[in-house]
């Protein structure tokens, strides 16, 4: 699985993996490793790169991205998926390892595990059908709607349209004695996602996402977007 997050000054790549292995009695084992992480943080004179596997010329500027990354690269996250109750069983739990597998991408089930992997809300997808997924994220709703806008016997393409509700959207903090007071006003996600209809697995989702923002600065009102290119794809081995 490669995720890419390119908004304008900042670059991410990372590279996952997931390994599957079926079991006796409807159980399956699933593997989970973050193979390679990609950051490039840019200005108009210079660029900061931190990436995972350049362990010997390293920007000493970008240190605490690799206290953050390194620990969990290529270490295994192991546990075990019960097909009878839908759910995940001896999951490894580690709060920073997970945000670190789902960081930036869109939330797109209840199962973490699967995010970005599976599209399972839908047992059949049919031309022109639209549906909606309402879910709990950090901090408050996702609101997902789905319309199906081509179809053939394998693959479908679907139309994907994301409002991000937050119950909490203000934020207040003093930075050097200026008050500085931010409240995100929208934040939605729009663009396509292609899946096999076999086996639900997600070929690729292309998405942007803009996020709307106002800021008071000492009482100085302004209102700013951030556009995210955000570019997931898979590709299945040994299947």
């Amino acid at each position: 699985m490669v995720y890419e997050n390119n908004v304008g000054t900042q670059y991410r790549k990372v590279i996952r993996e997931i390994s599957l292995k079926e079991k006796p009695t409807q159980l399956m084992n699933v593997s989970r490793k973050i193979k390679r992480i990609r950051i490039i943080l840019k200005n108009k004179t210079s660029e900061r790169i931190y990436d995972s596997d350049d362990n010997f010329e390293r920007d000493a500027s970008m240190n605490h991205l690799a206290i953050r990354y390194d620990q969990y690269l290529e270490k295994p996250a192991e546990s075990t998926y019960n097909f009878k109750t839908g759910a995940f069983e001896n999951t490894y739990h580690n709060i920073m390892f997970e945000k670190v597998w789902t960081e930036s991408i869109p939330k797109l089930n209840n199962i973490e595990e699967w995010n970005g992997v599976f599209l399972f809300n839908k047992p059949t997808v049919k031309l022109s059908e639209t549906w909606i997924d309402t879910l709990k994220v950090e901090g408050g709703l996702s609101i997902n709607r789905y319309t199906c806008k081509n179809i053939d016997d394998k693959k479908a393409i679907i139309a994907l349209n994301i409002s991000v509700i937050k119950q909490k959207s203000e934020d207040s903090h003093n930075t050097m004695n200026v008050y500085v007071k931010s409240k995100i006003l929208s934040d939605n996600y729009e663009g396509d996602l292609i899946i096999d209809l076999k086996t639900k697995i997600i070929d690729s989702i292309d998405l942007q996402e803009t996020v709307k923002k106002s800021s008071d600065i000492m009482g100085q009102s302004t209102t700013s977007n951030t556009v995210h290119k955000i570019l997931i794809t898979n590709q299945v081995k040994n299947f």
